[in-house]
């Protein structure tokens, strides 16, 4: 007789506990969350009585559940849920690591991420690297991991770093196998790319993800260290699916997979209900009736993504850096693309729905999202700024931009004629709290920054209030030097950088500089060299490359 274990997952959900996404004929939010969700994932843990329900990582940051109780409601609903273990993600550090420490402590819950580095924090005292969850006498083991590549980017997330996960995973493996484990798994935010490499490098059963949004509709299999199978899954965002899994502990195997789409559902829960309405007079009394009022009304979406031929401007993107600069007065705005989310859809306009479009950051002084900052800096800067962060980027944009144009070829280094700035004269640029950050760290020159009064959300509102037609478009503000690029693309050198090591693989020798122009090293091809921290330029023939050792 088959003994069958029912696992459900979540990830990503930001907060998103409340309906939300465009308008629908009866005048209700698309999408209603949690409400239909938590009657799904009761009736299927009434059929299946063997169950376990996890969530790997991103359960806060980005609604105003997260501003209003800095995590205390959100973890809330996820115990409701009935969720028995999550992952540490990196929005969870949205507010700090201290009032992440806080909101765990209050509602007496524990996250895993087996490579949180060892730190004086006190946060360490609410992290394990592993649950262990005992049925029918079958040991499931759970691993937690944690993204490493923000440990210098992301201003919140100080003093907390992590180890390398897939070497965690590693040695986690050994302890694994130690005590016996029947069923491994990896509860894993490192985002459904990373998760393949880490099923080839280790020998785990199963991988449940997170971090990339990624929508799994049919399992991947990936032949992994011990030549055998290891599943991976993942179920998108914001409580959209949830993936159901069912495994035979009697013979150690995968028997079903999929997703369940929460629309498809009619049924909504009432205890839910009951809870999401207590949990909304709260935030109202914080924020006003930030889901229900009334900004404007707007006859076409503004969309969170090109709309022009030609052009990598995206239209909210634009309202927002727009925002940003008129109501600081700068002469400039940015705002990083990876922190768009949503569309404004047309319809009403809630406070809500302006919120969405720019969720992230989190101000502790009145617990709305990324204040602006008034970063003054010279041109040339700013072109340096710039044009290292689009060359890393790749081939999408890395900010939104006001006041200005630029272009560029993916993977090639910006010149100073593709922005258009003028390059000796001073600007003051309104940004976020990441813009501000990520400048910092690149260039020793900014001449000054002001803390304004205003977070991209207030913002944002207070500029649509001021316009009579709000109607954005991309406007080729971004684009691509050329349609053209893929021969120069594949004319650039062939090299790797691991930490502070830089791997030369290509034919040509290559010389590295520092900023000052000073030759520091010639090398040939397959060799190694470590560098210390900081901006080095790569020459190899005609081809330059810049890269940034963190």
């Amino acid at each position: 007789m088959i003994d069958t274990l029912l696992i459900l997952h979540l990830n990503d959900s930001h907060s998103r506990i409340f309906p939300f996404g465009p308008w629908t004929d009866d005048n209700k939010k698309l999408y209603p969350t949690v409400m239909r969700l938590a009657y799904i994932t009761d009736s299927l843990k009434s059929l299946y009585p063997k169950h376990l329900f996890f969530h790997a990582g991103d359960f806060l940051s980005g609604d105003f559940p997260f501003n209003a109780s800095v995590g205390r409601m959100d973890l809330k609903i996820l115990k409701l849920l009935g969720i028995n273990a999550i992952t540490l993600g990196n929005h969870e550090f949205d507010a700090g690591p201290d009032s992440l420490y806080n909101a765990l402590n209050s509602e007496d819950v524990y996250l895993l991420s087996a490579n949180m580095d060892t730190t004086s924090h006190i946060l360490k005292t609410k992290i394990k690297p592993y649950e262990i969850f005992n049925i029918n006498s079958k040991k499931i083991c759970v691993l937690g991991l944690t993204p490493s590549e923000f440990n210098d980017i992301n201003p919140y997330q100080k003093p907390i770093r992590f180890k390398s996960p897939i070497q965690t995973a590693q040695i986690y493996q050994d302890t694994f196998n130690n005590l016996d484990c029947n069923l491994k798994i990896i509860l894993s935010h490192l985002g459904a790319y990373l998760d393949t490499v880490l099923a080839k490098s280790t020998n785990y059963h199963l991988i449940i993800g997170g971090h990339s949004h990624t929508r799994i509709d049919t399992v991947w299999k990936v032949k992994n260290s011990n030549n055998d199978t290891t599943y991976i899954v993942q179920a998108y965002e914001h409580f959209k699916v949830v993936g159901k899994i069912l495994w035979d502990l009697t013979n150690n195997k995968l028997i079903d997979y999929k997703l369940i789409d929460v629309l498809n559902s009619s049924n909504l829960s009432q205890y839910m209900i009951d809870t999401l309405n207590n949990i909304k007079s709260q935030i109202y009394s914080k924020f006003s009736n930030v889901y229900d009022d009334s900004i404007t009304t707007i006859d076409s979406t503004i969309s969170n993504a090109p709309d022009s031929i030609g052009c990598l401007d995206v239209p909210t993107g634009n309202l927002i850096a727009d925002a940003m600069r008129f109501q600081t007065n700068s002469d400039l705005g940015v705002i990083e693309t990876d922190i768009l989310v949503y569309p404004l859809y047309k319809g009403k306009i809630t406070s809500d729905d302006i919120f969405q479009m720019m969720p992230y950051g989190f101000d502790h002084q009145n617990a709305y999202n990324s204040r602006i900052y008034k970063i003054t800096i010279k041109g040339s800067d700013m072109y340096n700024v710039l044009g290292f962060a689009q060359f890393i980027r790749g081939q999408s944009p890395v900010v939104q931009v006001s006041g200005f144009t630029y272009q560029f070829i993916p993977n090639v280094p910006m010149e100073v004629s593709d922005i258009s700035i003028d390059t000796s004269q001073i600007y003051k640029v309104a940004g976020s709290v990441y813009t501000l950050y990520v400048a910092s760290s690149l260039t020793p020159n900014i001449i000054a920054v002001e803390t304004t009064n205003l977070n991209v959300f207030q913002a944002v509102k207070n500029y649509i209030l001021s316009l009579s037609n709000l109607n954005y478009h991309s406007e080729c503000r971004i684009k691509y030097k050329t349609s053209n690029y893929s021969e120069k693309i594949s004319k650039l050198p062939k090299f790797k950088i691991y930490k502070n090591t830089i791997i030369w693989q290509d034919k040509e020798k290559a010389s590295i500089y520092n900023l000052d122009g000073r030759k520091i090293y010639e090398l040939k091809e397959n060799e190694i060299y470590k560098l210390r921290r900081g901006i080095y330029i790569i020459k190899s023939g005609k081809l330059s490359y810049k890269i940034l050792i963190p």
